[in-house]
């Protein structure tokens, strides 16, 4: 039904008694309505369950529910008005508050002050107990359900959960609809329990105060099923690891109210409320009979911290009893999570040189952060670092700092917390991505990106304003990758100059003093990073040299020749910037080898997984991002790193035919599209500040000259014709901050549909069947990328999601009976077959081949199909060996002294 008619209809049905205003919010059960309450004149909120649901639900079960809370009265539960049925409509009445809701509060300010988080918690637990002792469980305490007015919290949605929650898990699944991701679901909950108790409640209470706290709740996922898994483990981090000011017994409450067995929990609500007013609670690591032990808890602890200090006196005080040997050692890595090097620093030490984070495979092509610990044989991916460059590690080795790469912004700064949640973003202001360093001091150093002349600057590691830190002098272009030494007297950088032809970096290594601001030049190189009392330095050439230095005077020593071989960034356009990591135990680890040596390649690959050469390298060396095959499969468009600056487009004649550059634009050009005829190629081009739509002839005749195409007031980063080129179908925004929106410029009425498809979600990877009836789309409005289908040019009207969970890069086929897609979860390609009789319908779904070897464009698409659909071209990036690419010395330092003659 037609979203105007359905309004109308409603109205209809309520005249009587309300007159609807207008809608003021949504979600995956009902629909709320601002109204007027014509019998008592006061507005209103009126609650309407979606359709489907209410056909689920049904009549009869929905009102005797309902009265089953109308009876509940407590000052912090939402008062029900009303409730019945009008023309199919099942609705019920509450007051229309002023206040906002907690998620909405939270998705402002992300997390609440401990205080006011507690004082929420505590009248919130104090309304579930009244509901508790009338027999009556909520089942869906979530941050959307708490409304406020006037700064008290207030419970809301008793009714509608126990509804849906008695309508059966199974009538609901079988009609495809979703309840939400299921953050706040109790394990038995996510097990399957038709009839949680009180305690079901008690979790979920623990989940959102979590939340408040944390600014995450405590299990998140890439997908329900993976969100459920972590609820049913049961494993959940210690709050005071994010967030170390949560009081002791704050963190023993949220401990206890997610135990995963019921019978662990608090036995009632009241409980949870009193015992976060009890500063004396605790639960977890210490409770027992340590923990009830009163003073002879603070002895043992003080016994055992004379021991840790007489031990340490006796280590210091006979050093050389013991000298510690200097080992080597090769870092082997499983196939699948090999170690994917950028232009620059792509690793890092954690302090105590236990751990290693680095540059690998992502989720569906690109790469992503992992981590390995070094006592054990496999790493670990770390969820939402996709795109990650230039991981550093906090100070406690405890969570990792990168930027995230997008596409018409600077890179965001983040930080991960190792022990699990997603990442928390710091700024996304004027800061560059060419590296950072966290400092003991609780500040988070980095290069400035602004017009002014600022070098470095600061931001605290839980967010806030930059600090200036250096000054740019007049034949300074920018202060990189900063290492803030460990005393907080200094942070070292790399002083980046003009490129000229004698000096093709003019880099030096520089330190500045943190009291006055001023920097000065301690030697010519192009990384330098600290421990023990020396500075490894990378030179210009390559050569590796140790120089003893002063953190305390900042002052440097000779330089020590090593003899390690380091790996370089020597692709054109870049500097050389050695993947070299030092912990501040003395441990090295660096990469061997050359990054020349790392090539993406272009693979033809069968439906069934086969995969061929293509008939002859489309370059002999590079990397590669996205690629598009001409309309008769004889010429393959690909965007390739230039050999000046940004990317390129590129055509290759196939099988055996040359290649040529078309563009020259000393941008980004990527993501091709050929016209109809196969005589020019639109491509995105795009800036740090801008992106739009250029076209040049495939053959390369315009002589590097371009046709700016398209232009967009938040960038164009895709592009796709209309049908016989009557128009250009578009995206425009960033997917990565949650902009984009798909717009259709109709060159036969000149009208720009700006609204096209234009939500609060992302809609990108747009595009369009062979014979334009239908549109592809990624979009996350389901709380996840899903694929779907709409009419073309009829975007508002039906849509169906064709991928099952999780879909990303959709391509058609051209027999006009199947729609690829790539499963963002395992990385395999899906052909789902199709009917467009009387609509469309997804009659099958075929799993063809595992696609993880291939890189991908999740804002896009990262392969293409011939005309046949027998086979697909994708790009392999191909890095050498993993098992000999990292190299890790133990207590190098000892060496460097020995060389030295002994001593600093």
């Amino acid at each position: 039904m037609h979203a105007s008619s359905f309004l109308q209809r409603l109205k209809d049905a309520l005249a009587d008694h309300y007159q609807i205003d207008r809608e003021i919010g949504s979600g995956g059960m009902a629909t709320v309505y601002l109204a007027h309450d014509l019998r008592h004149d006061r507005k209103v909120a009126v609650k309407v369950l979606n359709p489907e649901l209410a056909a689920v639900v049904g009549t009869e079960r929905f009102l005797a529910e309902i009265r089953t809370t109308a009876n509940l009265q407590h000052p912090h539960i939402l008062p029900l008005f009303d409730s019945g049925e009008a023309d199919g409509f099942l609705f019920y009445v509450m007051p229309f508050l002023q206040g906002e809701s907690l998620r909405e509060r939270l998705d402002r300010d992300g997390q609440l002050p401990v205080e006011e988080a507690v004082r929420i918690a505590g009248r919130v637990a104090d309304a579930l107990d009244h509901a508790h002792r009338q027999n009556v469980v909520h089942r869906d305490i979530k941050p959307a359900n708490i409304l406020f007015q006037e700064g008290e919290p207030l419970v809301a949605d008793f009714g509608i959960a126990l509804a849906v929650s008695a309508a059966g898990e199974g009538r609901l699944t079988e009609t495809g609809l979703s309840l939400g991701t299921p953050y706040y679901m109790s394990p038995e909950q996510a097990a399957g329990d038709q009839t949680p108790s009180a305690a079901s409640d008690v979790y979920s209470l623990g989940c959102v105060l979590y939340e408040m706290l944390t600014g995450d709740p405590p299990h998140t996922g890439s997908s329900v099923q993976a969100i459920l898994g972590k609820i049913l483990l049961g494993e959940v981090t210690r709050p005071t690891k994010l967030r170390r000011t949560i009081p002791a017994n704050v963190e023993g409450v949220l401990l206890k109210a997610l135990e995963r067995l019921p019978a662990d929990r608090f036995e009632s609500a009241r409980d949870l409320g009193v015992a976060l007013t009890d500063k004396a609670f605790r639960h977890g690591v210490g409770e027992g009979a340590g923990a009830d032990a009163g003073p002879w808890k603070a002895v043992t602890l003080g016994l055992a911290g004379v021991m840790a200090v007489f031990l340490a006196l006796v280590l210091w005080a006979w050093p050389d009893a013991a000298p510690r040997p200097v080992n080597r050692l090769n870092i082997k890595f499983p196939p699948d999570s090999g170690f994917l090097p950028r232009s620059g620093p792509s690793l890092d030490l954690s302090p105590d040189g236990r751990r290693l984070v680095y540059s690998g495979p992502g989720e569906g092509g690109g790469n992503a952060l992992w981590v390995r610990e070094l006592d054990q044989a496999s790493p670990r991916r770390l969820p939402g670092t996709q795109g990650a460059r230039y991981p550093f590690f906090s100070p406690d080795g405890r969570q990792v700092g990168f930027f995230q790469e997008r596409e018409d912004a600077p890179d965001p700064l983040k930080a991960v917390a190792l022990e699990g949640g997603p990442p928390r973003e710091l700024t996304g202001l004027e800061v560059g991505s060419t590296g950072g360093s966290w400092g003991t001091d609780g500040f988070i150093y980095l290069r400035y990106r602004g017009e002014d002349s600022v070098g470095l600057v600061r931001i605290h590691e839980t967010g806030g304003e930059l600090e200036p830190l250096t000054t740019l002098k007049e034949d300074e272009r920018s202060h990189a990758w900063p290492q803030v030494l460990p005393g907080g007297r200094g942070v070292l950088f790399t002083i980046r100059r003009p490129r000229s032809a004698a000096s093709p970096t003019g880099d030096d290594i520089a330190v500045a003093d943190l009291r006055s601001g001023e920097h000065e030049v301690l030697l010519p190189g192009v990384l330098a990073r600290y421990s023990s009392g020396h500075l490894l330095v990378v030179e210009d050439d390559g050569t590796l040299v140790a120089v003893p230095f002063d953190e305390k005077e900042l002052t440097r020593g000779d330089p020590i020749p090593t003899s390690e071989e380091l790996l370089f960034a020597t692709q054109p356009g870049t500097r050389n910037l050695a993947d070299l990591a030092v912990s501040a135990d003395g441990t090295v680890v660096y990469v061997k080898g050359r990054i020349e040596e790392v090539r993406d390649t272009v693979v033809w690959v069968e439906r069934d997984g086969t995969e061929h050469p293509l008939s002859d390298p489309v370059w002999e060396s590079g990397a590669i991002t996205s690629l598009a095959l001409s309309p008769g499969d004889d010429r393959l468009a690909f965007s390739l790193r230039g050999e000046e600056v940004g990317w390129e487009i590129f055509v290759k004649s196939l099988p055996y035919g040359s290649t040529h550059r078309v563009s020259v634009d000393e941008v980004f050009s990527e993501r091709p599209v050929w016209s109809t005829d196969g005589l020019s190629i639109a491509y995105t081009a795009a800036t740090s500040t801008d992106a739009h739509i250029r076209r040049v002839r495939a053959d390369g005749s315009q002589g590097g000259s371009h046709e700016v195409l398209l232009e967009g007031e938040g960038g164009v980063h895709e592009f796709v014709y209309g049908p016989e080129e009557s128009g250009y179908l578009f995206r425009e925004g960033n997917a990565n901050v949650g902009s984009a929106d798909l717009r259709f410029l109709d060159l036969e009425t000149g009208s720009l549909h700006e609204d096209f498809l234009a939500t609060e979600f992302n809609e990108r990877a747009v595009t369009l069947s062979p014979d334009g009836r239908w549109m592809a789309y990624v979009s996350d409005i389901t709380g996840q990328d899903q694929v779907h289908v709409r009419p073309f040019p009829y975007r508002l009207s039906n849509h169906w999601t064709v991928s099952i969970d999780g879909g990303v890069e959709p391509v058609w086929a051209h027999n006009g009976r199947e729609l690829f897609y790539r499963d963002p979860e395992d990385g395999w390609l899906i052909a789902a077959t199709y009917s467009t009789a009387g609509g469309f319908t997804v009659e099958d779904q075929v799993r063809l081949f595992d696609a993880t070897p291939y890189q991908g464009d999740s804002h896009w698409h990262g392969y293409d199909v011939t005309r046949d659909d027998q086979r697909f071209v994708f790009w392999r990036r191909n890095t050498g060996d993993p098992d000999e690419s990292l190299v890790l010395i133990q207590n190098f330092f000892t060496e460097l002294e020995e060389r030295a003659g002994g001593g600093r």
